[in-house]
């Protein structure tokens, strides 16, 4: 996080990127694995407009891109309703 590599994943994940679909399935993944870790990283992708972003792809993703996309977000949904 201090390195700010995971708001650069984060910016990937836009639609500026969708013609670079390997790398947005490999950023996708690392979110997702990001996400499933300590609460403090969920906050963190949060207050870095993570949703936003997942939101968004919904509309250009398909795909490995996709499915990474829609398990981020249903990590995010699951960590922040307990």
């Amino acid at each position: 996080m201090e390195s700010e590599a995971i708001k650069h994943l984060i910016s990937i994940i836009s639609v500026e990127y969708a013609k670079y679909g390997k790398l947005q399935e490999d950023a996708s993944w690392a979110l997702c694995n990001f996400t499933a870790g300590d609460p403090k990283y969920v906050e963190y992708a949060l207050a870095n407009q993570i949703i936003e972003n997942l939101v968004a792809a919904l509309d250009f993703a398909d795909g490995v891109l996709l499915t990474n996309v829609l398990r981020s977000l249903n990590t995010l949904v699951l960590k922040f309703t307990l």
